[in-house]
């Protein structure tokens, strides 16, 4: 019954979803030179985004350089190193950046503090409650990004947990 309620939710947003990704597609020829998300991989050389074979930092450039300005908050739910959360953080000038992860290493901690629109969260993705704890207001996510378990039961709960932080019109990525 979940995948029935987690597809009502997703029908709700698509609409606004696609109305934005046209105006995404106008929007990219006319953006600003600007180093790429693919660049910014690199730069942060142990993300998994860099240069990989899954065409990952070519999707979201696609998907989002021609917004990059006007994203104010973006989550990314598996933080790891805090890598990917360092060249969101170059990609998008304007946005706050929330990474959630079920551990964040003391190192990695001290390394973002330094970037203070970042900030990171030890909580599972799929704790309702921990996730109300943060503070977070529903709809103030311009982009989730789930990059945390990669199952679907997970992806599942995770959906269902941080959907509700997305804006109409805002996108979410598995």
């Amino acid at each position: 019954m979940r995948c029935g309620r987690a597809a009502a939710m997703l029908r709700l947003r698509c609409g606004r979803a696609a109305a934005m990704l046209r105006l995404l597609w106008l929007t990219v020829a006319e953006s600003a030179a600007y180093e790429g998300f693919e660049e910014l991989t690199e730069k942060y050389a142990m993300t998994d985004k860099a240069r990989d074979d899954h065409g990952y930092s070519d999707f979201y450039e696609m998907m989002l350089g021609g917004i990059r300005e006007r994203v104010l908050n973006m989550t990314e739910i598996g933080v790891a190193w805090g890598l990917s959360l360092e060249a969101w953080h170059d990609f998008f000038p304007n946005a706050r950046l929330w990474g959630f992860d079920i551990s964040v290493l003391p190192k990695v901690q001290k390394r973002l503090a330094h970037k203070p629109r970042i900030r990171t969260f030890v909580c599972s993705s799929t704790d309702s409650a921990g996730l109300a704890r943060t503070g977070l207001s529903e709809e103030s996510m311009d982009i989730i990004v789930d990059d945390g378990v990669h199952t679907p039961r997970f992806n599942e709960l995770t959906l269902l947990n941080f959907w509700p932080l997305l804006r109409p019109g805002g996108l979410y990525f598995i």
